[in-house]
């Protein structure tokens, strides 16, 4: 890596993270998941040493491998360093104060996740006042039935477009035909709501954050005891969120005013 050796005298250098940077890089740069022998050819290592760098950086959250194909994709903890380290002017840093006024209103935990190859991840959250265990923490993978995971199946993107026709595959016939009706709910009005999709007694509902193309940023979610979290349109704490999400999107695409 030229970077490191011109800021860093060789033996103030630790060669083992050095390696470990160098398989990131060639999965990044190559832009597409990558199986192991492709990660081989790029680099000068042994076929040992390689299995133990993958599996190292698979366990530390860096690395993902698909346990069908074989493919390594970037982790869910290099996005979340990611978005640590992108300047103010990020989208979570804008639609901060968004954030804390829905959960300061609703009193109710508030979560962001962006767009990644395996699900929607959680970058941004702010809790409410009560202790409570929502089954999701910055760098949780959500999955297709939670509210958020619904949002990425109605507004797909080219990021996450393999992984929720993968999930909707899953889903036995009932759920499939389920996610189909509430796709066309959630078009109409833009929001989602889910029932206990992680943890038993904790529901959701969440809208998203889309461009001035309609396509998704992100996704908003609001989740609280399930007694808490309303389950209808109707309801004056779901119009409130609609609301917001919609401000988010217009705020963004520089359309609000």
């Amino acid at each position: 890596m030229e970077y490191a050796k011109k800021e860093f005298k060789k033996t103030e250098m630790i060669q083992s993270l050095q390696v470990g940077l160098s398989i990131i890089e060639v999965i990044s740069k190559k832009n597409r998941p990558l199986k192991y022998n492709d990660i081989f050819k790029e680099l000068s290592l042994s076929k040992n040493n390689l299995y133990k760098y993958l599996n190292t950086l698979t366990a530390l959250g860096m690395l993902y491998r698909n346990p069908f194909t074989g493919e390594y994709y970037m982790g869910p903890k290099l996005a979340e360093y990611g978005f640590q380290a992108v300047d103010q002017e990020n989208v979570i840093e804008q639609i901060t104060p968004y954030l804390k006024q829905l959960r300061d209103e609703t009193n109710e935990t508030v979560l962001y996740a962006c767009a990644t190859e395996r699900g929607p991840l959680v970058v941004k959250m702010l809790h409410n006042k009560q202790t409570l265990n929502v089954g999701a923490q910055i760098g949780t993978l959500l999955p297709l039935f939670s509210s958020t995971g619904k949002l990425a199946y109605t507004y797909p993107n080219e990021i996450m477009e393999n992984w929720a026709s993968e999930e909707f595959q899953k889903l036995e016939k009932p759920q499939q035909e389920e996610l189909k009706e509430n796709k066309k709910q959630i078009e109409k009005y833009r929001v989602a709501f889910a029932s206990e999709p992680i943890t038993p007694s904790v529901s959701s509902l969440a809208v998203p954050i889309l461009d001035f193309n309609q396509a998704i940023v992100g996704t908003v979610t609001v989740v609280g005891f399930s007694h808490r979290i309303p389950t209808t349109l109707e309801d004056p704490m779901t119009q409130f969120i609609i609301e917001k999400g919609k401000e988010m999107s217009a705020f963004l695409d520089g359309s609000y005013t």
